[in-house]
């Protein structure tokens, strides 16, 4: 329900910044810090302008998907993204390899 009713509040580039977010954030404190240089940094990396990333980072702390922390830090909301609490995330967003018959390696989450 959390996630689910978050996604349908947002654009295509407020789920990038969300998705965003939660790979790169701090996997003991789920915080992030989004000043200028690392909305940038996001902008560059999703093929986005700096102004929708700012714009994005505003909605997702209105919705609580970002919960503000201080000065340009945010914690992804465990009860929304991960649906339950920060321990429960390490087994969310687990990710394995799989070797492929032609030598490539692709990433996908564990089960």
């Amino acid at each position: 329900d959390g996630i689910v009713k978050v996604i349908n509040e947002l654009d295509s580039c407020g789920i990038k910044v969300l998705m965003y977010c939660a790979i790169n954030s701090k996997r003991n404190t789920n915080t992030i810090l989004l000043d200028s240089k690392s909305a940038e940094v996001a902008a560059k990396s999703l093929g986005l302008s700096v102004s929708t990333v700012k714009n994005s980072i505003s909605k997702l702390s209105k919705t609580l998907a970002l919960i503000p922390c201080g000065r340009a830090n945010y914690m992804v909301n465990p009860t929304i993204f991960w649906n339950g609490t920060l321990s429960r995330r390490p087994k969310s967003v687990a990710i394995k390899e799989q070797k492929l018959s032609n030598g490539t390696v692709r990433l996908m989450l564990a089960n």
